[in-house]
């Protein structure tokens, strides 16, 4: 099935984010170590997995994201 007839679109929407090293069975471990305690309900919804981001944006809305979509999508900002 071809989108060519849908508008496009881009976003760009700051976010803080880590690349997940480790998933424990409540948390996530981020690149320096870094321990995240995500939302309740989030790893049943999102199944987070090493190597993919840990991402939280200004709202609080948490998610998953695999690294290629990640990487394709954001930017580090300095």
């Amino acid at each position: 099935m071809s989108y060519l007839f849908l508008p496009r679109y881009v976003c760009e929407k700051e976010v803080w984010a880590g690349k997940i090293t480790a998933v424990c069975q409540r948390s996530l471990v981020l690149g320096g170590g870094v321990a995240v305690l995500p939302k309740e309900g989030f790893m049943e919804k999102h199944k987070p997995r090493a190597g993919g981001y840990y991402v939280r944006d200004t709202e609080g809305n948490e998610w998953f994201a695999l690294a290629a979509a990640f990487d394709a999508s954001y930017r580090r900002m300095t």
